[in-house]
């Protein structure tokens, strides 16, 4: 709903074009902010632990000796936190990426930036389906296939939306919708997945380090977060030099049209490499799964 309070038409050398009006942002941001800190210790208060682990007499914590560098050889030779570190630089890389895109494509190429409230309904939608289907599907086919499959999908959605000369903004949204129900599970069950890569390196290695391999997890998220807001200026420099986001007078059609390609090619490749990485790198299958919850009850 922001872009509808963000956005107003003005007339830029006699077309009318959607303008950004950054003053509104900040008592938004306070708001939002608000409802994110009561949203995050409802969500706290309402966790259940899986596994609890519990210590023995000989790890105690008086007793125990961490290095985090040997943590980190470690995470680097676990195949499935490998796997799905590769898979969130991607997504954050890219489709942080296709975000900012996707927003300058409602704005310049549809030219009614409003529309992008009616865009989210792409990102809400896919989660709360997600979070409805997905227990009874990993459960059936476990959550790497659950993950590989529909990413490449979704990944040749995205790539046939770059080739069709689509105008109609509510097509477009329509078309983002399926690519993102397509892959709605892996969007909510990658969590589920770090949390076995937890327990697969915890098999391996006679240890179990959850806080540090969650924060070295986190921090590759982190870097797929600042390059991927950073790809998008360095990106129409180099590809569209004549576009300044800045200024409308620039804003021309063909400009706008590499803007629109940009937005669904990079989540395209983001997808693929997601397909790849869960396919081919992350190693835990449903047997696996089932094998993994059986010697961690048994422990």
């Amino acid at each position: 709903m922001i872009p509808l309070f963000v956005y107003a038409d003005r007339v830029v050398d006699g077309e009318t074009q959607s303008i950004f009006l950054g003053e509104r942002m900040f008592p938004i941001a306070v708001v939002l902010g608000i409802v994110a800190l009561i949203s995050f210790f409802i969500t706290v208060m309402n966790v259940e632990e899986r596994v609890i682990h519990v210590e023995g007499e000989k790890e105690s914590k008086s007793q125990r000796k961490f290095s985090y560098s040997r943590t980190l050889k470690d995470f680097f030779r676990n195949r499935a936190i490998v796997g799905l570190s590769v898979s969130a630089l991607a997504m954050l890389t890219l489709f942080t990426g296709a975000s900012q895109l996707n927003n300058l494509t409602y704005q310049l190429y549809f030219k009614d930036g409003s529309l992008i409230s009616f865009s989210m309904i792409t990102q809400i939608a896919p989660v709360l389906v997600g979070m409805l289907i997905a227990p009874k599907l990993t459960e059936k086919y476990g959550k790497k296939a659950c993950a590989a499959i529909p990413s490449l999908i979704t990944a040749i959605i995205f790539a046939i939306m770059a080739i069709m000369p689509i105008t109609n903004p509510f097509i477009w949204i329509g078309l983002q919708v399926i690519a993102n129900v397509v892959v709605c599970v892996p969007m909510v069950a990658t969590w589920a997945m770090v949390s076995d890569a937890i327990d697969y390196q915890e098999l391996k290695t006679g240890e179990r380090n959850e806080g540090s391999i969650y924060a070295t997890y986190s921090l590759v998220r982190k870097f797929g977060q600042a390059i991927g807001s950073a790809l998008v200026p360095a990106a129409i420099a180099f590809l569209i030099p004549g576009l300044d986001v800045a200024d409308a007078s620039t804003w021309s059609a063909d400009y706008a049209n590499q803007v629109r390609i940009m937005s669904v090619l990079f989540p395209a490749v983001g997808w693929f490499i997601q397909f790849l990485a869960y396919q081919y790198i992350y190693p835990i299958g449903k047997q696996e799964e089932l094998e993994i919850e059986q010697a961690m009850k048994a422990n």
